[in-house]
């Protein structure tokens, strides 16, 4: 008898034992699918921000420069309305934005930041509709009286940095626009709209120190004032040379816009060399600066046609030549009226 119940007793606890085992083998097993959950999920918020960080550069790159253009009503200068036309009509910021919140919409959201993620892609299109607003006013608004769609893109660019924020938390951030224009040291936009942007500045610029020379409609003025022109020319050309180009944009920039800025080049060669050889009164030279000239001067007279077309009108304004500038070439006949 008392064998029997010792082997009950130990069978108690042996039974107790294995199902404490089984317990702890449980937990285990669930504590296992838990970190495997945990791990995939990280693994999943990873990825989509990998996904979404070039898709918010691209954002930055887009919207910046309106941005900057919007900046200009706080200190206009004498083209800042045509700058603004440019950049809000030609930079294509609109259909950019709204290519970028389709693709932020087909990313796989995980699902710790699900709410994020929707809260993102309603930034997103917010940004798109500011991006709309400030294109069909400016068309409908050519003088800049309105401002409403300004507003507008303040405001959607508030929400969609904390949206941007909330989704990357205490990650390393990607660039985000902000008004006004970025800092010395900060990245830079590169794309369509800051490019016009950036060279309607440069033009504008030139423009105004163009103002400031003399006319060159006498010899006397020819020979004094050629060197400046020339001079004003290169630096111009330098300055439109060295702008960084969107990605998307580097090849049609390299066929039309990069050969005629050199080319064009020739126009200040042209002038030097006229100034130059009307001091020394050489009729030889002078016909031979004149042909070089004739050169530079159609050169930038299809320059002007091609920022025209890329969208950079101030500077289209700045290179342009009529056909009764030309030498050899007549102005076209006035219109009876």
């Amino acid at each position: 008898m008392r064998s029997r119940v010792l082997l009950v007793a130990i069978t108690v606890v042996l039974l107790g034992v294995l199902s404490t085992d089984l317990a702890t083998a449980a937990h285990l097993r669930a504590d296992e699918r838990h970190a495997r959950a945990v791990a995939a999920e990280a693994r999943r918020v990873q990825a989509y921000r990998e996904h979404l960080r070039p898709l918010v550069e691209r954002v930055y790159d887009e919207v910046q420069p309106l941005q900057e253009a919007v900046d200009f009503y706080l200190d206009p200068g004498p083209d800042a309305e045509q700058i603004r036309q440019d950049v809000f009509l030609r930079s294509g910021a609109h259909a950019s934005l709204a290519h970028v919140r389709a693709q932020l919409t087909a990313l796989p959201q995980p699902p710790s930041l699900r709410q994020q993620a929707r809260t993102l892609n309603d930034a997103a299109g917010a940004l798109v509709d500011a991006a709309n607003r400030l294109e069909r006013t400016a068309r409908a608004d050519p003088l800049g009286q309105q401002r409403g769609a300004e507003s507008l893109l303040g405001g959607a660019v508030l929400t969609w940095f904390r949206a941007v924020t909330a989704v990357y938390g205490q990650a390393a951030l990607p660039a985000l626009p902000y008004g006004g224009t970025p800092p010395a040291g900060a990245r830079r936009p590169s794309s369509h709209g800051s490019w016009i942007r950036a060279a309607d500045g440069v033009c504008s610029a030139a423009i105004d120190s163009g103002l400031a020379l003399p006319d060159l409609n006498t010899a006397r003025n020819v020979v004094a004032a050629g060197p400046r022109y020339a001079k004003l020319v290169r630096s111009t050309l330098s300055g439109l040379q060295a702008l960084p180009a969107a990605p998307a944009d580097k090849a049609r920039l390299a066929q039309g816009v990069t050969p005629s800025l050199r080319a064009t080049g020739r126009m200040a060669d042209g002038l030097e060399s006229l100034a130059a050889a009307g001091r020394a009164g050489d009729l030889a030279a002078i016909r031979s600066a004149i042909r070089m000239l004739t050169t530079g001067l159609r050169a930038s007279r299809q320059l002007s046609h091609n920022l025209d077309s890329y969208g950079a009108t101030v500077c289209g304004d700045f290179f342009g030549v009529g056909a009764g500038d030309i030498p050899g070439e007549q102005a076209p006949a006035p219109l009876n009226t």
